[in-house]
Order: structure tokens, then C-alpha cells, then sequence
């Protein structure tokens, strides 16, 4: 047998092993973030590699070489080439070879395609068709000729023409366009838009009837450049191609500026679509759909148990209901249903009431099937103030603000599907005697008793009955004397004190005197307020009179259901602002089967299994049943009782003042604000001040204070408006004023110098100290001075201000639009969105553009930027009119009266600390232009200015020009809240002098006198760390516990202490650890708010020191400044990983020590890792307790 020839091993006869594709990293942030929206997420290069057919070998070949190949690389397309495709080679590697010395190779490799639908053939074939057509159409009436290749029958411009056209023709056909980026500023032709002012309306389509408005840059960027090249590479498959992959598709391409930054070309704006799995990781199984904002189907959405909070927020700010004497009526409001329907014994009633507590059964609008928006007549309402922010994901439809179906009157007139005596089966028997029992015990409970008995005005302690251990069934009816519910409670309208109305010592433990807090002066409203204890109390004696005793059940069942629903409105009046509960909380623990009402008629027995169809019936009942009893009974009844609001120095905790107390105190402050800010408005003049602009009128309300109370003027709620009968609500103020805002930004932006020392925000301080510091020479002795200006914003002049903002305002026509920021949060199975109002002084281009987006996106990371599609063009005089009624015509109601400001600015408006950095930026440039050398520092956030100078001298002038009074800037000082580090006088006032070695305090921070180091203030606090926290133990309780405590140091963290050119390694480290101490502080009171009802594990603690050991690196060697390399000590003398993560376990075990007993498991793993980080740390025991004991004395006062 002959011997086997050998195989050649020449290069040329091996076989070629496809190389592995190399993962680009950079898309991955991005491609995960899309991933949410869309069900398949590609590079453009694997799409058109997918799009193009198996025969085309030679275009699959040139597109690999293409997106592989390097700029100015030469090609070699002669390997392997088929015979008779010589001249088909040399056109390619022409355009190919020019294709290169082009952006092609990074548009294949960076852009990234999101496909939303995937046409089949029938459709491809239809569009091609229509293409033809479209574009015969196009040439006909010009007699023009395409100017593509041979082998491509028409041009990418026609090809983007055409899929304009397909996108207008499959959109809303009345007044409306396609939500489509390539529609922005495209318009249907109708005989008012040819008459644009600005010249921007033009044909787009010869015949089509689509006109331009404004520019469209991303219709001009996908005709030319790499697009026009890509197009030609591609040959004959060129307009399937694109056409697919701007109607099928979303583009998004790579931005320069910062990192992992996109720009949205084509495609729905991914800021109107809603995720694929709310709350979950992605899934690539479903299709991305626009998020549908009025669903009209009833049964198209269904919300879960966890999916529902409570509208807490609907208790805060709420108007106390009068009689006809002018005194507050207790009770339920008058538009309550059980008050407008009183005959019990009616059954035809009873079934009315009904369908307020069981909507869903009677086909009505309710909050499980409902959208947010489908509120119908529930938004005729008069309406609470807008919902806060709920805790959960951030980017989803389940957590919208929920409709307030309180009053419905209006829903039950339209649905007129049955009789008005009609029944659901399920609600013919136990839940009617159930309402017809409710209506009968509402009638005959007196909540004015209630409410003297639980929440008196008595200086001696009141106590309650209800146990929480042991709640009791209901009481009897006779238990309490009887009194008209319509007999007000209320007394004289003078002040508190001229009528004995002494504050409320009730014992409670939640007052601040409980804590060893010192007790608020007398000029304060707190003391005033009725305890959280007593309010609970109060609402739950309610509940108990109204709720019959078989409600819950009967026997230990019924005990337990009556203690946990008890527990859960006990825990809704204690929670804080932005707290609430979720509808699963409520109800999880409920046993549903000892529920007589819910049985069936047929059901034999009480406890017995039941079917799974019946079991779900019933919880469907009971959870529509519950969710009345809090948000239209709980919450209407806390609302007609008291005033609710939160305090200045407790930050997020409520309080209660009961309605005719809250009156008593705010008369003579209202009065007070009516002789010096407002001047009363006569009806007539409110009409025709109303009728002649738009932007309406505001709400005040009063901000109690540890002494008085501070105005507070609401230019963001949005007012309730009539169109033809119907109540809707329109735009707030300071959205009607967000063009202004834009213009003024945009001139900020442009003309710097205008803002003289201004500060935005106290971010900022850090670039200013850094190139003050650099220019001063070392150890020089500096000066600081710091004054506040009184009510800066009330004493504005107007005209003055009106004057220097029409120099401001300068180009005849502005374009204003509005562009979305979405990036992944909450470990990447939710999103956060953010809308930014943009400006240009150029109506002839877009006022964002993807140019644009670069400059923006140079310090965002992984972040789609996307334009939202509501581009304006304003004339200057329409501005500054609009500012003019703003200033000068700003009306606000105080109860049932409208006064107009007579000087200032309003207060609250967006434009305000704009407009007050302008004025006194020109009131500098005027008298204090003696500053502007090198060796002096002016700084000035809103009112409070800061000198820092190396001559005394100039300080002392300085003080000296500011304590004179200019009255033409309405510029007045409070020499008392003035500080100095020297000591001088005026006059005969001496002013405050800063002493010890503590840095010098402005605006939260603190600036070191001899180096300037900065540092954050540690004052001794007001309140207890637990009022400032946002306790989220509605679902996944661990995940948010960790995201909350990782979101806090992220905020706390500011770059200006661990900035190394500002600051020393051992003021850094120093700053590292009372941030931590600070962050563990609010753990432990975190936790203990979420361990009081649910189990909480150690691993959640020591969980987090890994995030933050990660980010505090990243923070602490993160270049800074513009430094080409960092500071010189920061590289001899880095701040390790090692140290960091000694830190953080040192923090959280001192912390946690002293509450060692809940904390064991925990502080043995924190011990644990500080000894092995301390082992070889680079840092002597001394210094080490000195940091501990900076923090230790730091934090000695604090309560938590």
C-alpha cells in the first residue's frame, strides 16, 4: 500500500481559522441600558451583516475588511476573487480605500442598532414597491435623475424622504405627528404654519404635504457623511437595508465626550417607551411598545398588591372645611359619600356607596386595572396637593402617581351599563349588610368627641385605650357621649396665647423632648401640634366605630386581623414625608378565609376549603375593600382633622396641628404678610388679571420654624382648569417660565462675565479656592468676612431687575426644545430619566444637536441622551413680556383671598436664583469692583457673600460698603448673622468674630483660615438623624436598604474634600471618616425601622463595604482640576484600598457598638476586617486614634 502524501503546511494551503470576535467593552454598559426597552440590541456592522443575503459574499467580505482595518491601511481584495468580478474588485477597493481616510469603520463598530419589530417578507417586499413609487413622484415634477450607483435605483436622501413619508402616513392622521426622532419639526402642510416669522418653514416633500418647521439635524446627519458612504458601500442592498433600520429600528450612536455616552438618531425617543419587565432583569423575549399614558381598555392593565401605594402624600397642606360661622367643622368633609348619602335603611344608597368601595366589580375606574392617567371625573376633584415621590423603580408605570378616586360621582353617571339598583353576585348579601352596617355605625359615631377625647388642647396628659398588644373589639356605641357631628369644635380667631391655647405636652414618643432635644421657644408653632400618638390613636378609635366587629373575623383569627390592620394605620400616621405603604403590606398578613362577609351565599361553612377561582374572588374584594378604607376613608379623614406638614429643623418628620389650632396660629403671620409683601386684590381685578394671562396664580402656605414660620409660595403645582365643563389640569407656573429659564441659561453660558462671583451651587467653591489658593503666596496671613443679605429676594427692585434683564436678553429670536438623560439605576433592572430644557440664540439650527450632546456629555458616563421633540422658536418680546406679568403681576392665594407681591421677586419661582445672581452680580461690578485684584476672593451663592482677602484693609472696607444700606439694589445686612476671623466694629455694632481653630463656617462647609482646607460643617444638630430618612420597606427591603445607604454617600461625598490640591492626606482621611460615620449612623436607624416588622439579616452590613470601599477609591484617585497627572503629594502619599477599607469597618463598628446587642453577627465580620486591613495599612496607631477620635468628638451629640 503506498505511503500517504504528506499535506502541505504552506500558509496559503492552511486552512483559516476564524479568529474569535473580540468584546468590545465599550458597549456594554450601553447595550445593557437598552436592553431594558428593547428585545434585541446589536452593533450596526452585525446588523447589516444579518440584513444582507448568503450570495453576497464579496459585501459581507468588504464589510468585515472595513469595520477590521485600520485608517489608511491598504487593502488587498485580490485573494480568492471569482472570475469576470475584476471590475466589480477595483470599484470596491476604490470605495473602500476612500471609505477608510472616513468615520465608516467607527460608525460600524460604535453605532448600535435596537431592533423593535422585525419586518417579514410580504412587508419588505410592499415597502419596496412603495419606494419605487414614492420616489418616480419625487423626480417627476423636478425632472431630476438619481445620482446613486448603477446598481442602486435610488438615493439615501430619498430613501430617509420616503421613510418620513411612511411614518406620517401610518401616524395620527388630525393634528398630531409621528413620535419618531425623524419627524421633529416636521409638520402636516395646513395654511398656519406657512406663516412662520423666523423663515423656517419649508417643503420637504415635493407633493407629500410635509412642511419643516424647524431643523431636523438628524435627518440632515443620516443624508450625508458616513451614512451617504455606508449607502454606496452596501450596492443594490442599500435601500432594504436602511429602510428596515429606520422604520424597524432605534440608532444610536457613540458620542466623543465622556464615556459610554450615546445619542439617539433615529427611532422612537427611548425616554417614551416603558420597560420590557418593570422591576426585572431584561428579558429578550417581548417588544418594546411606546408607554401608553391613556389606556382606555379596563382590563389592559393589571397592577399587583406590591404595585400600589397609598397617595400618602394627599394628607399634607390640606384646607380646613368651615360652617356657616366661619368655624372649622371635624369629621368627614361634607362631599364625602357617606355624608351626601345618610338613610341607612335605603338600599339603593347602600348600592351607590358600594360602587365607591367596589369599583372593579361594578366596572368603574379603580386602582387595579386603571391607567394613572384614566381618572375621569376623579380628577374633578379638588385636589390635595401632588403626590412626592413614591419609593420603588424609577423609570416604570406601576409607580405613577395614582388617581384620587374619592369622589366619582361623575364615572358612575357614565357608566351606565346596568341599573342603578344593579348588584354584582358576589356583593348581594355579606358585603352589602357589611356597607349597610358601616353606613349605620358612621351615623350615629361623633368624631368631634373622638377628637377632643384623643387629641385635646389640654396641657395634661390624654391617654387612649387601644393597646397595642391587645387590640380590643369594637367598643360599645354609648361609650362616649354623643354630639352633632355638624357642632364645630373651635375657638375664638385671636392668637393662641390671648386665649390660653397652651401647647400639647401629651405624652409621646415622638416629641422632641423625649430624645433630651431642647424644647422649641414660645415663639415657635411646634410646641402646638398634636403628639403622632394621639393622631394614631384618634384614627384607629375611628376605624374601630366604623368598622362592624364581624369585620375581620371573629375568635383569634379576628383578633389577629384586627391587631395587623391596626399595626398598619398606626405605622401610616407615624411614617415619614416620603413614606408610605404598599397595598401588599396591608393585606399579606390578613386571613382571609375568617372573613364571614366574603363567603359566598352557598358556602356551607366558615374556614372550609375553597375553590382556587373562589379564593382569588375573594381576595379581589377584600383588597378593594381595604384600599377604600385607607385611601378614601384614613386619608380624607386626617385631612379634615388636621394640618399636616413637615418642620425646618426636623426635615422629613410630619406634624399634626388640629385645624382650628392651626388657624389660630397662622392668622397674625398671614396678616403680617399682607401689610409688608402683598396687597389685597379686589374680585373685579382678579378677573381680569386671571383672564388676560396665563400663567394663573400660586399657593402659600407657612413653613413652621424653630421660632415663627417661613412663607412657602408652591409655583409647581399645576392648576385646575375649566375647558368647555370639563376640569383638567393644566401647566404649573414654573413650566410655562421654563423658556425663560432656558434663555437666561443659555446667555449664562455665553457671557460668564455677567455673574461676577456668583456660585451656582457649592460645588463649585472648590475650582475658585484652588486658583485662589494658587496665586496667594504661602503661609500669607487671609482674612475672611461674610455677610447675609435680609430677604434678598423680597426686597428686589423691579423695575431695576427688569431693566438689566432686557441687556441680558439680546437676540430677536430664540429656539428653545427640551432633551432626555436615561441611564441604568438600581443594579440595571430599572432606568432614571431626565428632562433638561435647552436653548439657542439661532432659529436657522436645532438648539440640540448631537454636536451639542458631545460638549454635554463630557462629564456623564454610560448615559442616552435623546432629543424629546418639542422644539419653539420665541420672539424677544414675548419673553421678556412673560417675564414682566411674572414679576410684576404675581398673584397669590391665601385661603379664599388673592393678593399681588408688591415688591421682590417671587420666591420659589425657577428663575429666582437666576435672577437674583444677575442683579447682584451688576451690584457688584457697581460698587465693588475695588475687589477685583488678585489677592482678594469674592464668593457669593445666592445672598451670602464670603470675602477672603490678605488685607485687612480690604476687608474692613468691605464690611464697611456692605453695612451702608444701598437701597437702590434693596440691599440691607444682618450685621448679627455677619461673621469675621478678626475683630473689628462699625460704628457702634461689633461685629461676630470667628475664634478657635474650626475652619471658618459658609453655606454647610467649612474653610480653614491659615491653608484653606475645606471640610464639611459639624454643627450640633437640631434633630434626630432618624428625621431625615426615607424608609422604603415596601418591597425588596435589603436591595433598597443598600441602594439608599450607597445613593447617600454618593451625595455626601462631595470632590471637594478629597481634593489633594486643596486639602492635606490627613484632612481627606479625616473628611473620609465622618462622611462614614455619618452614612453608618443612618444605617442603624435605618435598619431599626425596617427590622420593627421585618427580619433583617447582618449579611446586608458587611454587604456594603465592598461598594464602598470601590467607589471612595474611585472618588479619592479621581483626577481633578484639568491636572494632566495628580497633585505630587497625592502620588507620594496615596490613600490605599487597604486604608480605605479600615475606615469604613472602623466607622461602622463604633457606630454599631454602642447598639451592640442587634448588631452581633455584624460587628464580629467588621472586626474581623479591620484587623486584616490594619495589618501592613502604612499608617502609625497614632494617627489612627486620632482619626477616631476626631469623629468620636465629632459626633458625640448626636442622637440616633
Amino acid at each position: 500500500m503506498a505511503k500517504k502524501r504528506k499535506a502541505d503546511d504552506s500558509a496559503s494551503c492552511r486552512p483559516r481559522k476564524r479568529p474569535r470576535p473580540t468584546r468590545n467593552a465599550r458597549l456594554a454598559a450601553p447595550a445593557e441600558l437598552l436592553a431594558l426597552y428593547y428585545p434585541a440590541v446589536a452593533s450596526l456592522k452585525d446588523f447589516i451583516l444579518s440584513r444582507l443575503p448568503p450570495s453576497s459574499r464579496l459585501r459581507r467580505r468588504k464589510i468585515e475588511t472595513v469595520s477590521s482595518a485600520t485608517v489608511n491601511a491598504p487593502l488587498d481584495t485580490s485573494v480568492n476573487a471569482p472570475l469576470g468580478t475584476t471590475t466589480v474588485n477595483s470599484l470596491l477597493n476604490t470605495t473602500v480605500n476612500s471609505l477608510l481616510n472616513t468615520t465608516v469603520n467607527s460608525l460600524l463598530n460604535t453605532t448600535l442598532v435596537a431592533v423593535v419589530t422585525k419586518s417579514d417578507p410580504a412587508t419588505q417586499k410592499l415597502r419596496a414597491t412603495q419606494l419605487t413609487a414614492f420616489t418616480q413622484s419625487q423626480r417627476a415634477p423636478t425632472n431630476k435623475t438619481s445620482t446613486s450607483p448603477s446598481s442602486q435605483t435610488c438615493s439615501l436622501a430619498e430613501v430617509v424622504d420616503f421613510v418620513i413619508w411612511v411614518l406620517f402616513q401610518r401616524g395620527p392622521r388630525a393634528f398630531g405627528k409621528p413620535r419618531h426622532l425623524l419627524c421633529n419639526g416636521l409638520q402636516r402642510a395646513a395654511p398656519s404654519l406657512n406663516a412662520n416669522p423666523a423663515g423656517n418653514s419649508d417643503s420637504l416633500l415635493c407633493g407629500a404635504g410635509i412642511v419643516r418647521q424647524h431643523p431636523n439635524h438628524n435627518v440632515d446627519a443620516l443624508k450625508t457623511g458616513p451614512w451617504l458612504d455606508l449607502f454606496r458601500l452596501l450596492g443594490s442592498h442599500a435601500e432594504a437595508i436602511f429602510t428596515a433600520l429606520l422604520l424597524d429600528c432605534a440608532v444610536f450612536t457613540s458620542l466623543s465626550g465622556g464615556d459610554q455616552n450615546y445619542y439617539q438618531l433615529s427611532g422612537t425617543p427611548i425616554s417614551d417607551l416603558k420597560l420590557l419587565r418593570p422591576g426585572r432583569p431584561p428579558c429578550h423575549s417581548q417588544s418594546a411598545k411606546p408607554l401608553e399614558r391613556r389606556p382606555t381598555d379596563i382590563g389592559s392593565l393589571e397592577r399587583r398588591p406590591t404595585d400600589i401605594s397609598f397617595a400618602r402624600s394627599r394628607i399634607l397642606y390640606a384646607k380646613s372645611s368651615l360652617n356657616a360661622k366661619a368655624q372649622v367643622r371635624f369629621g368627614l368633609k361634607h362631599v364625602h359619600v357617606l355624608h351626601r348619602y345618610h338613610h341607612w335603611q335605603d338600599d339603593l344608597e347602600t348600592t351607590h356607596v358600594m360602587k365607591h368601595i367596589f369599583p372593579r366589580q361594578f366596572g368603574l375606574p379603580n386602582v387595579f386595572t386603571s391607567g394613572p392617567s384614566a381618572q375621569g371625573s376623579a380628577q374633578g376633584s379638588a385636589p390635595g396637593p401632588a403626590p412626592g415621590p413614591a419609593p420603588g423603580p424609577a423609570h416604570g408605570l406601576t409607580r405613577l402617581p395614582l388617581p384620587d378616586f374619592t369622589y366619582r360621582e361623575d364615572d358612575i353617571t357614565a357608566a351606565n351599563a346596568h341599573p342603578k339598583f344593579w348588584l354584582p353576585k358576589r356583593l348581594r348579601r355579606g358585603p352589602m349588610d357589611l356597607v349597610r352596617r358601616m353606613r349605620k355605625l358612621h351615623a350615629a359615631c361623633s368624631y368631634t368627641q373622638l377628637l377632643r377625647h384623643y387629641c385635646p388642647d389640654a396641657v395634661q396628659p390624654t391617654p387612649f385605650p387601644i393597646c397595642a398588644k391587645q387590640p380590643p373589639l369594637p367598643p360599645p356605641q354609648a361609650s362616649l357621649p354623643l354630639v352633632s357631628q355638624s357642632k364645630p369644635c373651635s375657638l375664638p380667631h385671636t392668637s393662641p396665647a390671648a386665649h390660653g391655647l397652651a401647647p400639647s405636652t401629651a405624652a409621646s414618643d415622638t416629641s422632641p423632648s423625649a430624645h433630651g432635644l431642647a424644647p422649641s421657644t414660645a415663639a415657635s408653632f411646634l410646641p402646638y401640634a398634636t403628639p403622632t400618638a394621639n393622631v394614631a390613636a384618634f384614627c384607629k378609635s375611628v376605624i374601630l366605630r366604623l368598622l362592624p366587629a364581624h369585620a375581620l373575623g371573629d375568635g383569634p383569627a379576628g383578633r389577629q386581623n384586627w391587631h395587623h390592620l391596626l399595626h398598619q394605620v398606626d405605622r401610616f400616621v407615624h411614617a415619614r414625608r416620603f413614606e408610605t405603604l404598599s397595598l401588599h403590606d396591608v393585606t399579606q398578613r390578613i386571613k382571609i378565609k375568617s372573613l364571614p362577609w366574603l363567603q359566598p351565599h352557598h358556602s356551607p361553612r366558615l374556614n372550609a376549603n375553597v375553590a382556587r377561582s373562589d379564593m382569588a374572588k375573594r381576595t379581589e374584594i377584600l383588597h378593594e375593600f381595604i384600599y377604600y378604607l385607607f385611601d378614601s376613608l384614613l386619608i380624607p379623614l386626617i385631612r379634615s382633622n388636621f394640618y399636616v406638614t413637615e418642620a425646618a429643623p426636623s426635615r422629613n418628620r410630619l406634624w399634626y396641628f388640629r385645624h382650628d389650632v392651626w388657624r389660630k396660629l397662622s392668622t397674625p403671620t398671614l396678616a403680617m404678610l399682607r401689610l409688608d409683601m402683598y396687597q389685597p386684590l379686589r374680585s373685579d381685578q382678579v378677573r381680569n388679571i386671571l383672564a388676560r394671562r396665563s400663567l394663573g396664580y400660586s399657593q402659600l402656605r407657612l413653613l413652621p420654624k424653630a421660632e415663627g414660620a417661613r412663607p412657602i409660595i408652591n409655583l409647581r403645582r399645576r392648576l385646575l382648569k375649566s375647558v368647555n365643563g370639563k376640569r383638567s389640569m393644566g401647566p404649573s407656573i414654573n413650566s410655562q417660565l421654563g423658556p425663560i429659564f432656558s434663555v437666561l441659561n443659555y446667555e449664562r453660558l455665553h457671557t460668564p462675565g455677567r455673574l461676577a462671583s456668583s456660585l451656582f451651587s457649592v460645588s463649585h467653591l472648590a475650582a475658585r479656592l484652588r486658583e485662589f489658593k494658587a496665586g496667594v503666596a504661602p503661609r500669607s496671613s487671609l482674612f475672611f468676612v461674610k455677610v447675609d443679605v435680609q430677604a434678598c429676594f423680597d426686597t428686589i427692585p423691579q423695575d431695576r431687575l427688569l431693566d438689566l434683564v432686557d441687556h441680558i436678553i439680546t437676540s430677536p429670536w430664540y429656539k428653545t426644545t427640551r432633551y432626555a438623560e436615561v441611564r441604568l439605576a438600581e443594579r440595571g433592572i430599572s432606568c432614571r430619566r431626565k428632562f433638561v430644557n435647552i436653548a439657542s440664540a439661532s432659529t436657522a439650527h436645532p438648539a440640540f444637536s448631537a454636536q451639542v450632546a458631545d460638549d454635554l456629555a463630557k462629564t456623564k458616563q454610560a448615559t442616552v441622551m435623546v432629543e424629546a421633540g418639542n422644539a419653539r422658536d420665541w420672539q424677544r418680546r414675548q419673553l421678556l413680556s412673560l417675564l414682566h406679568d411674572h414679576v410684576r403681576n404675581n398673584v397669590v392665594k391665601v385661603g379664599k383671598k388673592h393678593l399681588r407681591q408688591k415688591s421682590g421677586i417671587p420666591q420659589g419661582s425657577v428663575l429666582s436664583a437666576l435672577l437674583c445672581n444677575y442683579f447682584y452680580a451688576a451690584f457688584e461690578c457697581e460698587k465693588l469692583a475695588f475687589l477685583h485684584t488678585t489677592n482678594s476672593l469674592l464668593l457669593r451663592l445666592i445672598d451670602d457673600f464670603l470675602l477672603i482677602t490678605t488685607s485687612k484693609a480690604t476687608a474692613r472696607r468691605f464690611a464697611e460698603t456692605m453695612a451702608e444700606g444701598h437701597p437702590d439694589f434693596g440691599i440691607s445686612i444682618n450685621l448679627d448673622k455677619s461673621l469675621a476671623n478678626f475683630d473689628f466694629h462699625i460704628g457702634q455694632r461689633h461685629i461676630p468674630q470667628h475664634h478657635g481653630r474650626a475652619g471658618f463656617p459658609y453655606c454647610g462647609m467649612t474653610i480653614s483660615t491659615t491653608d484653606l482646607q475645606v471640610a464639611k460643617s459639624r454643627r450640633p444638630p437640631t434633630a434626630l438623624v432618624s428625621y431625615g430618612l426615607t424608609v422604603d420597606a415596601a418591597r425588596a427591603a435589603g436591595r433598597a436598604f443598600q441602594s439608599k445607604m450607597l445613593r447617600a454617600l454618593k451625595v455626601q461625598m462631595q470632590a471637594m474634600l478629597v481634593d489633594r490640591c486643596l486639602n492635606t492626606r490627613d484632612r481627606v482621611m479625616a473628611s473620609l471618616m465622618e462622611v462614614l460615620w455619618d452614612i453608618a449612623m443612618r444605617m442603624h436607624q435605618y435598619l431599626k425601622a425596617v427590622r420593627a416588622h421585618d427580619s433583617v439579616s447582618p449579611r446586608l452590613i458587611v454587604g456594603l463595604v465592598g461598594p464602598f470601599v470601590k467607589f471612595l477609591s474611585r472618588c479619592v484617585n479621581r483626577r481633578r482640576g484639568g491636572q494632566a497627572q495628580l497633585h505630587r503629594e497625592h502620588r507620594e502619599h496615596p490613600i490605599t484600598r487597604k486604608q480605605i477599607c479600615w475606615m469604613v469597618a472602623v466607622s461602622m463598628e463604633h457606630v454599631l457598638l454602642r447598639k451592640q446587642s442587634a448588631h452581633s453577627q455584624a460587628l464580629a465580620s467588621l472586626r474581623s476586617l479591620k484587623m486584616s486591613a490594619a495589618d501592613g495599612i502604612g499608617i502609625s496607631n497614632q494617627t489612627l486614634d486620632r482619626l477616631v477620635a476626631h469623629c468620636t468628638t465629632a459626633f458625640g451629640d448626636y442622637v440616633y
